[in-house]
């Protein structure tokens, strides 16, 4: 039925669902699957404890094969033979630093942290140790409660109007929990970042490896992100250079491979 809606259209893009390949291929049309890791591979990790998955695994292995392009994206959780490997891919800043900055009310020259907890339910661990440093200022950026912002710490909730990306444009550092968005929004910025590593999720440790290579970065352990000794590694973090990427956006390289793709359709 997904299918009979599309019937005029010439290519299928898609992420790691499984279902627009399958519209492409009943269409009869090429598809480009696009990620940094495919739900089979996600699932593998559970199958000790839940073997049921193991049907679900090999049904998403036949239908990923089926791509007629399969793009991977930086960090990759498990390489395969792909039409083309790129950067990470994240979206771009819209608004400059020192209007950020003007907006939140804080000096070009003052050190900023932004606290990128989205998805972390509640506050920052021992946020009030922060009110220490008074000569930097942290933005606390998606908690799920935000109350009002004092002294040195700005809270923004998390339909803060701000766009993510321009945050971290404004900043000298992040702290964040290990996502791809993040990571990939930091990596493009060249942003010195303070991670935390998601110990239950399988692509940890990936981005794990992937990360400190890659990025100006220093680990924080869940444990001293609970404890709040992960305060004592901010100068370490502001240390670290801010570097200026030569190389394409993950998002554009994506955008020329699928123009060229088109080109040669139409030809």
């Amino acid at each position: 039925q997904l299918a009979e809606q599309f019937q005029d259209v010439d290519l299928v893009i898609c992420d790691v669902a499984a279902l627009g390949i399958l519209v492409a291929e009943k269409l009869a049309i090429p598809s480009v699957l696009i990620e940094n890791f495919t739900w089979d591979w996600i699932y593998a990790g559970y199958v000790d404890t839940h073997p049921p998955f193991e049907s679900h695994i090999q049904y998403l292995e036949d239908v990923r094969s089926q791509a007629t392009y399969h793009i991977q994206t930086e960090p990759i959780c498990q390489s395969r033979n792909c039409s083309l490997t790129v950067s990470p891919v994240s979206r771009t800043p819209r608004t400059s630093k020192a209007e950020i900055r003007t907006e939140l009310g804080v000096d070009m020259e003052r050190p900023v942290i932004l606290i990128s907890i989205g998805g972390i339910k509640g506050e920052v661990p021992h946020a009030d140790r922060l009110k220490l440093l008074d000569s930097h200022t942290f933005l606390i950026a998606g908690s799920s409660e935000s109350p009002p912002s004092s002294d040195n710490l700005i809270f923004l909730p998390q339909d803060s109007p701000f766009f993510h990306p321009d945050l971290i444009g404004a900043v000298d550092a992040v702290v964040c929990k290990a996502g791809y968005s993040t990571i990939a929004e930091c990596y493009n910025a060249g942003v010195p970042m303070g991670y935390i590593l998601r110990e239950r999720f399988r692509e940890s440790k990936p981005f794990g490896e992937y990360i400190p290579s890659a990025m100006p970065s220093v680990q924080i352990k869940n444990h001293d992100w609970e404890s709040g000794a992960w305060i004592k590694q901010i100068s370490e973090l502001l240390a670290l250079p801010h570097l200026t990427r030569e190389t394409a956006n993950g998002a554009d390289q994506i955008a020329d491979f699928i123009n060229n793709l088109s080109e040669s359709h139409q030809q």
